[in-house]
């Protein structure tokens, strides 16, 4: 906070099914320290309890670790993936192994993080050993045992604090009433917007999965109940899809599939 009184002003947020920015809470502290975030975090808890199936998203800060540890025992957490990927490229000045990095930590399977994570040892061995120090689970998406969905990064955050910019500059109340009043537009717009949808899924959905029709055409699904599935991809790989778990596991010919490309990279 940039006014006459400082302080801090920290929030969580999260995506709604529209994919937009969802805040669910503000808060002003003295300073980002684990006092702060312990009051913040056991504030949110009242409305956000603490369970296994939630999932946090952060920077590396240190306080956010240690609150969370407080708060939230059974929440999953994960590391911002932008923050890493821009540390990679600090620490090992290479813009292509920060790639790699990327492309590891959003693999879905864990065949496909293997293939990106023997380039990784080949290409800068610290490299691989600085990540494992930070754990597979807190960075990549294959090994993380909770659901991160498509949210690999803070930006979310990131983008919030770019709307915050002007609220900063002002005392606290008026502050609050800058926040107040920018929220109430939002969803109002998003209220009026949703109202005049015709389609089943929300706009942007609807979007995505158009722009995934051509890829999955050559798709053979066959149902085996209500809620599961078997989905064949066309090259070989078959998945069973469990629609009220939310999960996906990979059948026994895509455990052969990964197998052969794993033996063809050994012998490479």
């Amino acid at each position: 906070m940039k006014g006459k009184y400082k302080g801090c002003l920290v929030a969580a947020s999260g995506q709604d099914g529209n994919l937009q920015i969802y805040p669910l809470a503000f808060g002003v502290v003295e300073v980002e320290n684990d006092a702060g975030w312990v009051w913040f975090l056991k504030n949110l808890s009242k409305f956000v309890p603490d369970e296994e199936d939630l999932v946090f998203v952060s920077d590396r800060h240190a306080s956010i670790y240690s609150a969370l540890a407080k708060v939230y025992p059974l929440a999953h957490h994960a590391a911002c993936s932008v923050h890493l990927f821009r540390n990679v490229n600090h620490k090992f000045k290479s813009g292509g192994l920060a790639n790699l990095v990327s492309k590891a930590g959003r693999a879905y399977t864990v065949g496909d993080f293997r293939y990106w994570w023997r380039q990784i040892e080949e290409t800068k061995p610290e490299c691989a050993e600085y990540l494992l120090k930070i754990g597979l689970p807190h960075w990549t998406l294959s090994h993380f045992p909770g659901n991160r969905y498509n949210l690999m990064s803070s930006n979310i955050s990131e983008s919030l604090n770019t709307a915050m910019q002007k609220a900063v500059d002002y005392p606290i109340v008026s502050m609050v009433e800058l926040i107040r009043a920018m929220l109430m537009r939002w969803f109002w717009c998003r209220r009026t917007f949703a109202g005049k949808t015709r389609t089943r899924c929300t706009p942007e959905i609807e979007e995505l999965l158009i722009d995934h029709l051509k890829e999955s055409l050559n798709c053979a699904v066959n149902g085996a109940t209500d809620w599961i599935y078997q989905v064949n991809d066309g090259i070989g790989c078959e998945f069973t899809v469990d629609l009220e778990k939310k999960h996906v596991l990979a059948g026994f010919l895509t455990y052969l599939w990964y197998l052969a490309v794993t033996l063809w990279l050994l012998v490479e």
